[in-house]
């Protein structure tokens, strides 16, 4: 018996040197300063082990304009990742007999459309078939103004079914909009509050709150892009985000909730199999052979990822002001250096400089068969920008004599001068253009 506890004693003592204490912690500060360096984004990490922060790391500004620098308690925004928050709410009053998975939405919005084909099923993992609020082509002249819930509520009732319920999945911010007004109704009480009672009190997330838009004086981080340099972004107003995007957090914090969620804290093993299982708030997000779940956020100039791996009881969050290199690459290197697997920091080549006699062959208007957009290109200040149709100009940096990028929207652009042709990919997908006129 002895002998056993001390060899089970050994196998936790191994366990926790790999991963709580001799990772590679060195490599992971040289990572970060090595993207700070070279200006790849602002943003803010930390990992938990067995649910204890082992490793946190901070990079750029919360607030350029003001040169405040992020530290370890700088709220984001952290967009989608407050759906996880949403969910849980659902499972713990499913579990409290309020409501089901199988209840049809009809029995509390019969104003949308479809409404007695939709479940909460289908809300929670975006199979309802109800328009995305925040796709709508006026979103943009209305994203920065407050809402009220009921105004927004209507919106939603107003829009045509997109396909029928449960027929696939598309992601639409109305579902979780219309969860957290179910939550309302069945708790009698705000959504803001519905969460200060049944999770950040508690599992004590000091530093996750709703409500208010960003203040910077509150140790909350700004939104921001860069062009040629970096600026403030416009912010959806928080009323638009009950429920959908709403929270202001820190990597730390968002660690400790995915860590509770798992051990037990939030809601019951059967409850949590099944968001695993069915993708209720939840997201498989498997690292080579680790599986893992988590989620996802992108709202404004801010983008979040949350992964935490139930087997070694790892739990990573990455959160962004500013973005360059995607969340997706950060934290694919940080997991990767982590579990002590091979590594390479990726390559960001100087910008080519290229004389105005090569830059002025690009100049003109392009259209394509593919798209309705057209790109203008032109020179100012001796640099070439393109711009879309109704869009706003963004500079390109040479990677080659024809080839361009603009790292922050991930755009990669090659002319083809001898047919007059233009090649653009963003995020992996291409268009082919041709030049209209010079």
């Amino acid at each position: 018996m002895k002998k056993s506890l001390i060899s089970l004693l050994i196998m936790f003592l191994s366990f926790s040197a790999l991963y709580g204490a001799d990772f590679d912690r060195e490599k992971l500060n040289a990572f970060f300063n090595y993207l700070e360096t070279h200006d790849k984004g602002f943003g803010s990490v930390s990992i938990f082990q067995d649910g204890a922060e082992v490793y946190s790391y901070q990079i750029g500004y919360s607030d350029f304009s003001r040169n405040k620098k992020i530290d370890g308690e700088t709220k984001f925004k952290v967009g989608s990742v407050s759906k996880t928050f949403t969910a849980v709410i659902i499972m713990q009053m499913i579990e409290e007999g309020k409501l089901n998975l199988d209840t049809k939405l009809s029995e509390f919005h019969p104003q949308v459309k479809n409404s007695e084909k939709i479940t909460i099923r289908h809300l929670l993992s975006h199979r309802s078939g109800i328009f995305n609020f925040m796709s709508d082509e006026t979103f943009i002249d209305w994203m920065l103004d407050p809402i009220k819930k009921n105004d927004l509520l209507r919106k939603i009732a107003d829009y045509e079914p997109i396909f029928e319920a449960g027929e696939k999945e598309q992601l639409s911010n109305s579902n979780y909009a219309l969860l957290a007004s179910i939550a309302e109704r069945l708790d009698e009480r705000d959504f803001d509050r519905i969460l200060e009672r049944r999770i950040f009190g508690p599992v004590d997330l000091t530093n996750t709150r709703t409500g208010e838009q960003t203040n910077s004086q509150k140790n909350e981080a700004y939104s921001h892009h860069k062009l040629l340099t970096w600026a403030q972004t416009e912010e959806t107003h928080n009323s638009l985000l009950t429920g959908s995007g709403g929270l202001h957090s820190t990597p730390y914090d968002i660690n400790k909730f995915f860590y509770h969620l798992f051990d037990g804290r939030l809601v019951s093993r059967q409850s949590l199999d099944e968001m695993t299982r069915s993708g209720l708030g939840l997201v498989a997000m498997p690292f080579n052979d680790k599986p893992a779940f988590g989620h996802t956020g992108l709202l404004d100039g801010f983008q979040s990822k949350a992964v935490y791996f139930p087997a070694e009881k790892t739990a990573v969050t990455y959160t962004t002001n500013g973005v360059i290199l995607f969340p997706n690459d950060i934290v694919g290197g940080v997991l990767s250096i982590y579990f002590g697997m091979d590594y390479e920091f990726p390559e960001f080549p100087e910008p080519l400089s290229l004389d105005l006699e090569v830059l002025n062959k690009y100049v003109g208007v392009y259209q394509s068969q593919e798209t309705p957009i057209k790109f203008t290109f032109f020179i100012e200040n001796g640099r070439l920008k393109g711009q879309g149709t109704g869009q706003s100009a963004f500079p390109l940096d040479a990677i080659d004599i024809t080839k361009f990028i603009f790292e922050p929207v991930n755009i990669n652009v090659e002319f083809l001068p001898e047919t007059d042709g233009m090649i653009f990919v963003q995020f992996g997908q291409p268009f082919s253009f041709t030049r209209v006129r010079e």
